[in-house]
């Protein structure tokens, strides 16, 4: 104590007039950050109100697109539906026509020669369209795509939805005279029949024939969406501008790059802009800032971009407009304000280069003090808890680490007395409970023992075989004891250890001259506690004794194996013999005499788990509780 103190106050004020000088350095820039601040927001705000601007007009282009779209959409089933309408009354013309002025002078198979020819080579909607021709009773008189399926009867015919199409055409023929029938069916260059058609159909009365003619809906959609990029491609909203479009898988149909799959492009951030689009489109529509890739006759400039999507099709469209522009401008005007700004800058950075010096200086000295006791107070804090050792309050020189240094000596003193104390205690326990599981186990060794001398006066067979399984359940429970007089801790102990001696105890006191059993273990090293070892431990006690008994009487030759795991914080016992199988009638029937299986049902009980026992090429039981 006789060494002279530093108070920490000094050095505080000392560092406060350094804060001070500094702190006027600091609002001087403070106030040119504020003016370059103000330019900035100012230049956000135009070029927001520019980005704004073309927000409003890209979106309305885009969104006017989709709406074209959707509106050809919708018309192009209408017009589909009047034009196979229309298609079929000319057909029915032709048939009513031929029907009139030829029905009464012809045979009756030749007039319907006559109209299935008239009508087989008449095709439309690009050569994909037909008539067809059914029978009321079902008989197909013309199929003009499968003309070796005429003459017969296509009732049985379903397609892939179940559906019988022939009758229920016939059906809706006989009930509305004609109508729309929609179906799936085949297709000419199509093995399968499940393409969507539109069928319109009308009943001649007087020819027993339902005409038709159908168009695939896929075409239409197909052609419906040709024509859709052909008007959207040849599009010309500005110079330089088009509209942009694809798949939501990723194919390019419109802008840039057709036909290929852009998923994987990025630009020059790393930005995935294709992603990004119909991700955006997913959502509903949305904006999008980005640099476009090199692209073949496209400029390679930052772009703003929306995009929406046609569900009716899984189509994304958008349109883009450079943004370079005012990006050029904002460069410039930034480039000027920087350059007034580094001369003020440079004058600022002089006076602060004095400023640190001088703290780099007093602080030097402050931090070799603060260092000194601070390395004293690391030492101690690293000893003190594992040795009790007290800090040497003389060694510091700061009068505010020794006012600290105080109370912690006092701290540690009081903490070895209570650890001195505590070790007594727990040395007192430890040799107190060793103490009671010593004396538990030579009890339950003095009762088993009293057990196996009464057995030895007993004549009958059944009351010394009783006495005998008493003898070995006793054992069990102290088996138990032993360990944990033997183990350093009294938690646990080792159920591997464990079951071992129960194994071997059985074994000894089981021996039979006529049949040689053995006994595999495979037994997962863990600890289990007192309240679960005693329970499992007279379960296999049970198990075993019982397989001795009753599993190999009529053997030579017999094994026996327990093995036990755990999982997902369960204990999974399995045992099972090789035996005769009549371990499991016997046990019931020591059951409805003694305890038996009773008792096992009461440890499992006790134990919160199950078990299941089954005879099959021996004796089985699984049991599972929680450890």
């Amino acid at each position: 104590m006789s060494k002279k103190s530093i108070q920490i106050s000094v050095y505080f004020l000392k560092a406060t007039l350094l804060i001070g000088i500094g702190a006027i350095m600091l609002l001087t820039i403070l106030w040119i950050f504020i003016e370059y601040t103000d330019f900035t927001v100012q230049i956000e705000r135009e070029r927001e109100a520019y980005i704004s601007e073309k927000k409003a007009w890209l979106k309305n282009i885009v969104e006017s697109t989709a709406a074209y779209i959707h509106v050809e959409y919708v018309q192009s089933g209408a017009i589909t539906r009047s034009e196979v309408q229309s298609r079929v009354q000319e057909a029915t013309g032709i048939a009513a026509h031929l029907l009139d002025h030829f029905g009464t002078q012809t045979e009756r198979e030749q007039l319907e020669a006559l109209i299935r020819e008239a009508l087989r080579p008449i095709r439309f909607f690009s050569g994909r369209g037909y008539f067809f021709a059914i029978n009321i009773d079902g008989t197909e008189e013309l199929y003009a795509d499968k003309p070796e399926l005429e003459g017969l009867n296509l009732s049985y015919m379903i397609d892939d939805q179940g559906r019988q199409v022939v009758p229920e055409m016939l059906e809706l023929a006989r009930n509305q005279q004609e109508g729309f029938y929609e179906y799936n069916w085949t297709k000419p260059g199509s093995d399968r029949n499940n393409h969507p058609k539109i069928a319109y159909l009308k009943l001649i009365p007087g020819l027993d024939w339902v005409i038709g003619a159908g168009e695939y809906l896929e075409d239409v959609e197909r052609d419906q969406q040709q024509k859709t990029l052909t008007y959207l491609s040849t599009l010309t909203i500005e110079e330089n501008g088009y509209i942009f479009g694809g798949t939501m898988d990723g194919i390019s149909l419109l802008g840039p790059m057709v036909g290929q799959n852009m998923l994987e492009t990025r630009d020059v951030n790393g930005v995935y802009i294709v992603k990004e689009l119909i991700r955006l489109a997913s959502a509903g529509g949305g904006f999008m800032e980005y640099v476009v890739p090199p692209f073949p006759d496209v400029q390679a400039l930052p772009k703003l971009s929306y995009v929406s999507s046609i569900p009716e099709w899984s189509w994304y469209i958008g349109y883009g407009v450079y943004i370079d522009e005012i990006s050029t401008q904002i460069a410039q005007l930034r480039e000027e304000l920087n350059r007034q700004i580094l001369t003020r800058v440079l004058y600022i950075l002089l006076l602060t280069a004095i400023l640190v010096v001088g703290i780099m200086l007093t602080g030097k000295s402050l931090q070799k003090h603060f260092k000194a006791d601070y390395t004293v107070f690391m030492n101690y804090f690293a000893q003190a808890a594992f040795e009790g050792l007290s800090i040497n309050i003389s060694s510091l020189k700061m009068e505010e680490y020794r006012g600290i240094a105080t109370p912690l000596n006092a701290m540690v003193e009081k903490k070895n007395q209570l650890d001195s104390d505590l070790k007594l205690s727990l040395e007192e326990q430890s040799a107190l409970l060793r103490e009671v599981h010593h004396r538990v186990k030579n009890n339950f060794q003095t009762v088993a023992s009293l057990l196996t001398m009464q057995s030895y006066q007993c004549e009958e067979i059944a009351a010394r075989q009783a006495l005998q399984t008493a003898h070995d359940r006793i054992y069990s429970m102290a088996a138990v004891h032993n360990l944990f007089y033997q183990s350093d801790t009294f938690s646990h102990i080792n159920i591997r250890d464990f079951i071992a001696e129960i194994t071997a105890n059985v074994q000894n006191s089981q021996i039979r001259s006529s049949c040689d059993i053995s006994m595999e273990t495979d037994i997962e090293p863990f600890d289990i506690t007192l309240e679960r070892a005693i329970p499992l431990g007279l379960i296999l006690n049970e198990l075993i004794t019982n397989s001795y008994k009753h599993a190999f009487t009529d053997r030579t030759t017999g094994k026996i194996s327990i093995v036990i795991h755990t999982e997902n914080g369960n204990c999974q016992c399995l045992f099972q013999d090789n035996g005769s199988g009549k371990a499991e009638e016997n046990s019931s029937a020591e059951a409805a005499q003694g305890l038996g299986l009773e008792l096992i049902r009461v440890l499992t009980t006790q134990l919160q788990g199950h078990i299941r026992c089954k005879t099959a090429n021996g004796y089985r039981c699984n049991l599972s509780f929680p450890l």
